[in-house]
């Protein structure tokens, strides 16, 4: 963060300030209710330019940022001059009461934050039909950085080769990219990404395009520790990576001889410098653009956003730990019933009071069954009070069931996979015994195959270090059968038919061949098959689905080594 120097300036202009954006409120409030009174919206523009006048002599570029955009849609709804700006009007209003919590939030903390107001700029830019603010507007580095390969070992291979060999890497890099922008499982798609990245950087090597894809390969690492929040205009970056790979596959070698565009390697750097977890690479790139100067993080960013606006995309959380609490109260209460240690009237009436809270909150989370399911137990606690309960009887157990039902479905709020906890409420008992069993087995077995995928990719990895010692590879053609098997198990047909290419491979052209020792690039190739197929089980193991696009990948990569795929007619 940067502290103001003359923080007493803010303090001498405040209360004028806060004055003037609440008179611009009331002019726009004023033209929303009557859009033939052109004077009150003439008087709001003329306002936000003197504010933004007294931000820009007080040191204030967020602020002066925000209200020049807002300055802009104003005087795009005076030009239009017609009756349908609802939403120009209303993100007005919303961004001056974003403002002034700006403003207190400075005047509080003395500090400023410009980065905060980023996301309502882009706001009004969209409803303006303008493209988005690059979020690094406020974020200074230094890109003269030569990079040292000398901590690198470069693979890179004759640079007219590079369009044809990074043709499958794009077609990598887009199914990682598709897969973010649809949300199917983040963490994987982002790897994916990011191995696409680096075998692109691994065969370019040392080009002066080789500084983007250094820098990108850190910041898509950035989005994989999960520290970084991800958003519309954060997807924007990944579509001019994808831009400048298109430009390499048809280029070739022009464009590596080209320096990188400097705004995406800034934004990218922006990326970086905000990962809460350094990995090697990220190391690498904050010591190399002396990027350890920023002193937040991603996490800090949101949690200021959320101080600064009030309660935000935590509430969710806050609430199912409130709801669970209270549960546990409700369970401890029953315990201790059941036990003997309390017992009576006002024991019960305090449960069926609890359980009638929860269930009213339930409802507000669009939790309808689990909060009936509250309101039914609330009934039999009422006669509960009233004749007395059996604390052994098989009703009295049963509350504690459907509590538990409950306290799943809260938890599966937290998760967004509520329907499942409402599904295993109407399965019988025998029937949620098989189903688990069978979970389990499959759990174990996709866990077994990622394993042995570990140990061929582990010994392959040994193969190439050890400059072709075919000792390396003897048990790889079992362990990738064995998988192979696995995979026939899980009905993986396609991921079986890359397994069985890949052992055809390892066994007929690394280990019984005698055409030589095999071309590095293809070992790679070899490795991308596997991840592949590596990421697509694990998006199973996480039960977050990564898609079929993994499996296009990993097909046209045993195509690549010249194992294809044979579809059965």
């Amino acid at each position: 963060m940067v502290t103001i120097d003359g923080i007493g300036s803010l303090n001498l202009v405040k209360a004028e300030i806060d004055n003037t954006l609440k008179q611009a409120e009331t002019a726009i409030e004023m033209y929303a209710d009557d859009t033939e009174n052109e004077a009150k919206l003439k008087l709001a523009i003329e306002l936000f330019r003197q504010v933004r006048g007294i931000f820009r002599l007080i040191g204030l570029p967020g602020a002066t940022m925000l209200i020049s955009e807002m300055e802009l849609l104003s005087k795009d709804v005076f030009d239009e001059r017609n009756d349908d700006n609802e939403i120009q009007l209303a993100a007005l209003s919303n961004a001056i009461i974003i403002l002034n919590h700006y403003l207190e939030y400075v005047h509080i903390k003395q500090s400023i934050f410009p980065a905060l107001l980023i996301t309502t700029i882009n706001e009004l830019r969209v409803i303006g039909k303008k493209s988005f603010v690059a979020e690094s507007s406020f974020f200074a580095v230094n890109l003269n950085v030569v990079r040292d390969f000398s901590v690198k070992s470069s693979s890179a291979v004759d640079l007219s080769d590079i369009p044809i060999l990074s043709r499958r890497l794009r077609l990598m890099y887009q199914v990682g990219m598709l897969g973010v922008f649809k949300g199917e499982n983040p963490k994987t798609n982002f790897r994916l990404m990011l191995r696409a990245l680096q075998r692109i950087d691994a065969l370019c090597g040392d080009v002066p395009m080789g500084k983007l894809w250094w820098v990108a390969t850190g910041a898509i690492e950035a989005f994989v520790t999960e520290t970084i929040e991800l958003n519309n205009v954060r997807k924007s970056v990944f579509g001019k990576i994808d831009r400048q790979i298109k430009l390499l596959v048809h280029q070739g070698e022009q464009v590596l001889s080209q320096d990188p565009p400097a705004q995406l390697l800034k934004e990218c750097l922006y990326f970086v410098s905000l990962a809460d977890k350094d990995d090697d690479n990220i190391v690498e790139l904050k010591r190399a653009f002396a990027l350890d100067t920023n002193t937040y993080t991603d996490i800090a960013l949101c949690r200021e956003r959320d101080l600064m606006t009030g309660p935000g995309g935590a509430v969710i959380q806050t609430v199912t730990a409130a709801l669970k609490d209270e549960l546990s109260h409700i369970k401890d209460t029953l315990d201790l019933g059941a036990r003997g240690v309390q017992s009576g009237d006002d024991t019960y009436e305090s449960v069926r009071a609890g359980l009638i809270r929860t269930s009213q909150t339930l409802i507000m989370l669009g939790l309808i069954d689990p909060s009936n399911v509250l309101h039914d137990l609330a009934d039999r606690i009422q006669k509960w009070s009233e004749n007395g309960v059996d604390l052994d009887s098989v009703e009295y157990h049963a509350v504690a069931d459907s509590l538990l039902f409950v306290e799943n479905a809260i938890v599966e709020l937290k998760n967004a996979n509520s329907p499942a906890a409402h599904q295993r409420l109407e399965v019988s008992e025998d029937d949620a015994i098989s189903l688990s069993q069978l979970e389990e087995a499959r759990q174990v077995l996709v866990g077994e195959s990622r394993a042995g995928l570990s140990l061929a990719k582990r010994a392959i990895s040994s193969y190439v270090d050890s400059h072709w010692d075919e000792m390396h590879l003897n048990n790889v053609p079992v362990t990738l059968h064995s998988i192979w098997g696995g995979l026939i198990f899980l009905q993986l047909e396609r991921a079986a038919k890359v397994m069985d290419s890949c052992g055809d491979y390892v066994e007929k052209r690394l280990i019984n061949s005698t055409e030589g020792k095999p071309d590095v690039h293809l070992m790679e190739t070899l490795a991308d098959a596997l991840t592949s197929i590596d990421y697509y089980l694990e998006s199973m193991e996480e039960n977050k689905p990564i898609g079929d696009g993994v499996l296009d990948v990993a097909e046209e990569s045993v195509h690549e080594l010249g194992y294809p795929i044979v579809a059965i007619a």
